[in-house]
């Protein structure tokens, strides 16, 4: 229903225009594109072998437990501001003075 005064209302979506057509197409290289193409760029098991990685179905081994060495306070001299003692707890390491 058009206004008093303006201009009919066109239709640019009909079939067999050039928008309908652009349209189409697009939406066929979207399904295109998210069905087919990743199942195409997905890792095979050769190719991980290729790349010196286990295959996707193998169980990888579990890694051995370790702590990290934490902070678990900090003292101050009151005669030597500047002089802080940091309390470690080394957990796995005897000595953390690398770190």
């Amino acid at each position: 229903m058009a206004l008093k005064g303006s201009a009919p209302a066109v239709n640019i979506m009909k079939k067999g225009t050039i928008s309908f057509k652009l349209v189409a197409i697009t939406v066929a290289i979207a399904i295109f594109g998210t069905a087919i193409l990743p199942g195409l760029l997905r890792l095979n098991a050769s190719q991980a072998v290729a790349y010196n990685l286990p295959s996707p179905t193998k169980l990888l081994a579990l890694s051995e437990n370790y702590s990290y060495p934490i902070l678990k306070g900090l003292r101050f001299n009151p005669e030597k501001p500047l002089n802080i003692e940091f309390i470690v707890d080394s957990a796995n390491k005897e000595d953390v003075t690398n770190q």
